[in-house]
């Protein structure tokens, strides 16, 4: 395998510390690379061209608006024999890859990385932010939230297709059943054959976590904003909380569209810290309890980092994968979608009952083992094997 590449798409910054993608092409980017395998990361991002060294190989930056030709011509020199799609939907990407065709032989991998219903589970957020209101009238807000997944669905249908026509395999973000059940509701006949589950990864800390060692702290791990991350609920659990748990503290890392409003939400608790963008390794390492209430997901980072430093995911049950990261409620409290007085409820017990606490504090830990990126790395050689 000394002399194969590997090549991963990807448009936005590369900053593993910024987003769950980012994180998956570092992660799988490494293995491969201690593998023997030529690792190069093409993105679409800034306003000049450069390459950049990366701990797994190069990233090659091409600026916005650069013409798919010529990124096509600089990737037919390097000859990869596997392209793994990060971004199937960028329509820049699905050229390319028509283009590289003509030129030379590889296997290509669109890869999705988020559900598929992240709009059809949570339409009123949505129509608010497509029509900048959200009427009051539930007459009125049945016929919009209808009339608006009607639109999506026939759209979504119809980029899905071109994901599935333009690479070789559609790569859904878990081997469980959920987003299988999720592509059926969008188009109910495909090559099954093409599509293929592979979960995300995980690497494990070199250092075993003492329960001993924890602190009575909650810990959330994000974006901050309301379409996907719902950060605009933490207020509204720390306030449902904080009351019965007087010892506990609660620290938020991360940033992003809604930061503003959470500062003058909490600007009055001294028990709640907001970090800001910051390596989260030290706070897995001290905290009990990880608060998610994301509205949708594909395969989240976040949650398997948490278990794999014993911190137990209290969670809704918002996207289909959920159950099968939890170890459907083994190594973590899954609560019915949105409902907040439960999750405050459910919250307080557990941290209120030190042996449910090492209870799954043992069962994380055991549980995030089969998502190591050793066990998952050696499925992706095992998919792209035959093709080199």
């Amino acid at each position: 395998m000394k002399n194969n590449t590997i090549l991963f798409f990807f448009e936005g910054l590369l900053d593993p510390q910024i987003g769950g993608v980012q994180k998956i092409i570092f992660k799988l980017g490494r293995y491969f690379h201690a593998k023997g395998f030529n690792v190069i990361v093409i993105v679409i991002s800034g306003d000049e061209y450069h390459e950049v060294s990366l701990p797994f190989g190069k990233a090659i930056i091409f600026k916005k608006n650069t013409p798919e030709n010529e990124i096509c011509n600089i990737i037919i020199k390097l000859n990869p024999q596997i392209v793994l799609n990060e971004m199937p939907y960028v329509k820049s990407f699905q050229y390319i890859l028509t283009l590289m065709r003509n030129e030379i032989k590889f296997v290509s991998f669109g890869c999705l990385n988020n559900s598929l219903f992240s709009v059809k589970n949570n339409l009123p957020i949505y129509v608010k932010e497509v029509l900048g209101l959200y009427p009051n009238n539930k007459l009125i807000q049945w016929i919009l939230c209808k009339t608006v997944l009607l639109i999506h669905k026939y759209r979504h249908k119809h980029d899905l297709k071109k994901i599935l026509k333009y690479h070789d395999y559609f790569v859904l973000p878990t081997s469980s059943s959920g987003n299988i059940e999720e592509l059926k509701y969008f188009i109910s006949k495909y090559n099954s054959l093409k599509v293929i589950g592979i979960d995300n990864s995980i690497e494990l800390p070199k250092k075993a976590v003492n329960f001993e060692e924890k602190e009575k702290y909650l810990l959330y791990v994000g974006r901050i904003n309301v379409s996907q991350k719902r950060s605009d609920l933490l207020p509204h659990i720390w306030n449902g909380i904080k009351d019965s748990l007087p010892d506990w503290e609660f620290h938020i890392l991360g940033d992003g569209e809604y930061m503003n409003e959470l500062r003058q939400a909490f600007q009055y608790e001294n028990r709640v810290v907001l970090h800001g963008f910051r390596n989260p390794d030290e706070y897995y390492k001290r905290s009990l309890i990880f608060i998610n209430p994301t509205a949708f997901e594909g395969f989240p980072s976040t949650l398997l980092e948490a278990q794999s430093y014993g911190v137990i995911p209290v969670a809704f049950n918002s996207y289909p994968v959920l159950p099968y990261i939890l170890d459907y409620g083994n190594s973590g409290i899954i609560i019915k979608s949105f409902d907040v007085e439960d999750f405050c409820s459910s919250l307080i017990k557990l941290a209120s009952d030190r042996q449910q606490l090492q209870y799954h504090f043992n069962f994380a830990i055991s549980n995030v083992k089969k998502f190591s990126i050793e066990v998952i790395g050696q499925k992706w050689i095992e998919k792209i094997k035959p093709f080199l």
